[in-house]
C-alpha cells in the first residue's frame, strides 16, 4: 500500500511538472518529462490494453472446443472458427494503444503500444494490416538505427549554424583572444614591476644587514674574549633546528591523492524497457506463415535463431513458429525437430504440455510409434489440464490397441472402466464412440450404431464430438440404404459441424439430395402403412392403438 501511495505521488508530481514544461518541437521534451511520457504510457494505456488481449484470450481458451482426434494446432486462438467475435476487444485494445502513442509519442514505450497494435491485428486476422504494422516497427525501431539517428541528429543541429552565426561566433572567439592577450600583457607588466619593487626591497635590506654585521664586528673585537663566550657550533646547530623545523611546517604534496569514490550503478533505473525490435521480427514472421510466404518467415525466424543477443523469451517462441510453418505447409516431418526443441526449451508448462501433445499426434502419423508412446508419457507427467491428460491418456491406449500391445477385450475393458470412473463423466461421449469405432472393426455394425446412439445420449456439449458421431451413423445408414435415416443425421451433422470442416460442404450436399428421395419414402411408408392399417380388424386396430399410445406414454 505504501508503495502504491509513492507511485500515486511521483505520477502527480511529474503530471504538474510536465505541465509546466513549455515545449518547442515535439522530440524536444525535457528528462523529467519523458520520464512522465513514460509512466503513464507504461501503466495506463499500454497495461489496459495488454490485459484486454490477454482476458480476451483466457475466455477464448475456456469456451473454445478443439478436436483431439486431429493435430492441434500451434496457436488456438489462429484456429478459431468465427474471428469476428474477437473483433470488437481487438479494436479497442487498438484504440487504446493508439491514443497512447498520439499522446505520449516520447515514450519509450510507443513500439510496444506499436506491438500491441500488430497483436490485436492478428489475432483478429486481419493479417495484412498486422503484416504493416510488424513491418513499421522493424523498420523505425531497431536499435542499431535509433542509435545511428540519435548522431545524425547531432550532426544536423550543428550544421543549423549559418555563416552569420559562424562569422559571429568567430568574432567572438577573436575578441576573446585579444582580451586575453591584453590582459597578458598587463599582467606581464604588473609582474615586471612587482620583481623590480622586490629586488629593490631585497637590495636595502643586504645593505642594512651588512652594515649591521660589521657594526657587531667592531663591538665583539673591542669584548674581552667575547669571541670565546660565544659557541660556534651551538650557533650552527641552532640554524639546523630552525631549518628542519621549517621544513616539517611545510606539507608535502600528495602525487596520489584519495578521492572520495562515487556511488553508482548504471543498471539502476527507474523504468527498464527492453525494445520491442525482436518480438516485432517474431510475430512478423508469424504473420507472413499465416499469408503463406514461408521462406522470408523462415529467414527471419533462422536470423534470430542464430542470433545470441535473442532475448530467452524470444528464442523460446522461434521453435514453435518453426512447427507452425511445417505444419502449415503440409511437411508434417519436418515439424518434429523444432517442436522437440520448443518442448525442450519452453518454460510454461502448459504450453509445454501442448506442444508434447502435439509431437506424440505428429509421430503417431509418421509411424514413430514408440516416440509417440513416449511423448503422450510426458503430457501427463506435465500436468496440464484434465481435458488433455484424458485425451493424451485415451490416444496412447488406442496406440497399443492398434499395433497389437493389448488385446481387442482388454481394449474394451479399459475403455468401459474409464467409462465408469465419475472424472471421465463428460467424456463419455468419447468413450463410447471409441468403443463404436472397435466395434465396426471387429464388423460389428449392429453393436457400432447401439455405441454411436450412446455417444450422442451422453453429450456433454461437446459439439465437435457429436457431429463426428452423427456423421459416422448418416454413413452407416447411407450404406445400408437407409435413406430417410440418413438425411435425419446428415441434418444432425450439419447443425453442429465446424463450418471449417473439410466435410461440411458433402455434408449439406447429401442432405439436400436425399431431402426428395427420404420425403418420397416416407410418404410410401406412410401409405402402406395405412394401407396395412385399413386391413386391420377392429380388434386389431384397438390392439395398435393402444400399443401407440403406451409408447406415447413412455417417451414422455
Amino acid at each position: 500500500m505504501r508503495r502504491l501511495k509513492s507511485y500515486l505521488f511521483i505520477t502527480v508530481v511529474l503530471t504538474l511538472v510536465s505541465s509546466c514544461v513549455t515545449q518547442k518541437k515535439r522530440d524536444d521534451v525535457s528528462k523529467v518529462g519523458k520520464m512522465y511520457h513514460d509512466i503513464t504510457s507504461k501503466y495506463n494505456r499500454n497495461f489496459n490494453a495488454n490485459v484486454l488481449i490477454d482476458e480476451t484470450l483466457a475466455q477464448l481458451q475456456t469456451t473454445q472446443q478443439e478436436d483431439y482426434s486431429k493435430v492441434l494446432a500451434i496457436y488456438p486462438f489462429v484456429d478459431k472458427e468465427n474471428p469476428t467475435q474477437l473483433a470488437e476487444p481487438m479494436d479497442k485494445a487498438i484504440e487504446k494503444a493508439s491514443v497512447a502513442i498520439a499522446i505520449h509519442r516520447p515514450s519509450h514505450w510507443t513500439d510496444d503500444n506499436y506491438m500491441i497494435i500488430g497483436r490485436a491485428q492478428y489475432i483478429k486476422e486481419d493479417f495484412e494490416s498486422a503484416e504493416n504494422t510488424f513491418r513499421y516497427i522493424v523498420k523505425h525501431y531497431d536499435p542499431h538505427n535509433l542509435i545511428a539517428a540519435s548522431a545524425q541528429k547531432s550532426r544536423n543541429v550543428n550544421k543549423k549554424l549559418t555563416d552569420k552565426e559562424k562569422a559571429q561566433k568567430r568574432k567572438e572567439v577573436e575578441k576573446e583572444r585579444d582580451e586575453k592577450v591584453k590582459e597578458r600583457k598587463k599582467e606581464i607588466k604588473r609582474n615586471k614591476k612587482e620583481r623590480e619593487r622586490n629586488a629593490k626591497k631585497a637590495k636595502l635590506a643586504r645593505i642594512k644587514e651588512r652594515k649591521q654585521e660589521i657594526k657587531d664586528r667592531e663591538r665583539l673585537a673591542k669584548s674581552n674574549n667575547a669571541a670565546k663566550t660565544s659557541n660556534p657550533v651551538d650557533s650552527k646547530s641552532d640554524v639546523a633546528d630552525a631549518k628542519d623545523n621549517k621544513k616539517k611546517k611545510q606539507k608535502p604534496f600528495d602525487d596520489n591523492p584519495q578521492l572520495p569514490k562515487v556511488k553508482g550503478d548504471p543498471d539502476n533505473y527507474f523504468l527498464k524497457h527492453k525494445p520491442a525490435f525482436q518480438e516485432a521480427q517474431l510475430w512478423l514472421a508469424k504473420t507472413l506463415i499465416e499469408r503463406d510466404r514461408f521462406g522470408e518467415a523462415e529467414n527471419i525466424l533462422r536470423s534470430l535463431e542464430n542470433n545470441e543477443n535473442t532475448f530467452k523469451e524470444i528464442r523460446e517462441e522461434i521453435y514453435p513458429a518453426q512447427a507452425h510453418s511445417a505444419l502449415s505447409r503440409g511437411q508434417v516431418a519436418a515439424a518434429i525437430e523444432p517442436l522437440s526443441k520448443a518442448v525442450e526449451n519452453t518454460s510454461d508448462r502448459q504450453k509445454r504440455a501442448r506442444y508434447a501433445f502435439i509431437l506424440a499426434q505428429v509421430l503417431e502419423n509418421t509411424n514413430r510409434e514408440s516416440e509417440a508412446l513416449a511423448a503422450y508419457d510426458q503430457v501427463v507427467k506435465l500436468k496440464p489440464n484434465y481435458e488433455m491428460t484424458f485425451n493424451a491418456q485415451l490416444s496412447k491406449l488406442k496406440m497399443q490397441a492398434s499395433t497389437g500391445d493389448i488385446t481387442a477385450d482388454k481394449y474394451a475393458d479399459l475403455l468401459n472402466r474409464m467409462i465408469k470412473d465419475d472424472k471421465n463423466r463428460e467424456y463419455q461421449d468419447q468413450l463410447y464412440f471409441t468403443l463404436a469405432q472397435q466395434e465396426l472393426k471387429s464388423g460389428n455394425k449392429a453393436e457400432a450404431i447401439a455405441k454411436l446412439t450412446e455417444s450422442i445420449r451422453n453429450s456433454a456439449g461437446n459439439n465437435v464430438q457429436k457431429a463426428e458421431s452423427y456423421y459416422t451413423l448418416a454413413d452407416l445408414y447411407f450404406e445400408d440404404d437407409d435413406y430417410v435415416k440418413a438425411k435425419y443425421y446428415f441434418d444432425s451433422t450439419q447443425m453442429v459441424m465446424s463450418k471449417n470442416d473439410p466435410r461440411y460442404d458433402q455434408v449439406l450436399a447429401y442432405s439436400k439430395n436425399l431431402s426428395e428421395i427420404a420425403h418420397n419414402l416416407e410418404i410410401i411408408e406412410l401409405q402402406d402403412s395405412l394401407l396395412q392399417i385399413s386391413q386391420l380388424s377392429d380388434k386389431e386396430l384397438k390392439q395398435l392403438a393402444a400399443e401407440i399410445k403406451k409408447k406415447q406414454i413412455q417417451e414422455d
